[in-house]
């Protein structure tokens, strides 16, 4: 009985600081590195290859924004859902699988994708679903490459008129 009650809290423990680790500083900073880059402070945020979601829960760094995980893998899948419930972000921040060659999202509603696995995902989809001024950060070898999805001609013309 006292070894099923020390292996119990021995146990415990393990889970305990598992589901109060945090998220490592290098990830954070990458992550404010990023939110810099693309100039955001609010708005929708997908991550496409979220691998162990610890990059996806450190772009969650203010309660305007809602950051949404992707990878087509079940088991980064699993991995990234324990790391931000580990970190009590579930809800805010969320995980799914991504299956086939199209983005979950309407045309013109994400801000900002940060690629660090495009897995099989064009740079047109990519672009489809930014909003105008929306920001994509690609990683490559040679760092992270921003893409700016430029506004309409025809949203520009509007909004001279409306100056005039």
């Amino acid at each position: 009985m006292k070894t099923l009650r020390t292996s119990l809290v021995l146990t415990l423990i393990a889970f305990t600081t598992y589901a109060q680790a945090a998220i490592p500083a290098a990830q954070q900073k990458v992550a404010g590195e990023l939110l810099a880059s693309a100039e955001l402070s609010g708005g929708f945020i997908v991550h496409l290859g979220c691998g162990d979601g610890a990059l996806t829960a450190a772009l969650k760094t203010n309660d305007r924004l809602q950051v949404h995980g992707l990878s087509v893998s079940s088991e980064d899948v699993a991995k990234a859902r324990e790391t931000i419930t580990g970190e009590k972000l579930y809800g805010s921040v969320s995980v799914e699988k991504l299956s086939g060659e199209k983005l979950p999202y309407i045309d013109n509603f994400v801000n900002l994708i940060v690629v660090s696995d495009s897995s099989g995902i064009s740079d047109e989809e990519i672009l489809r679903v930014l909003a105008p001024q929306g920001v994509a950060l690609t990683k490559t070898d040679a760092g992270w490459k921003k893409t700016v999805k430029p506004r309409p001609k025809e949203t520009i013309v509007r909004d001279l008129a409306i100056l005039i």
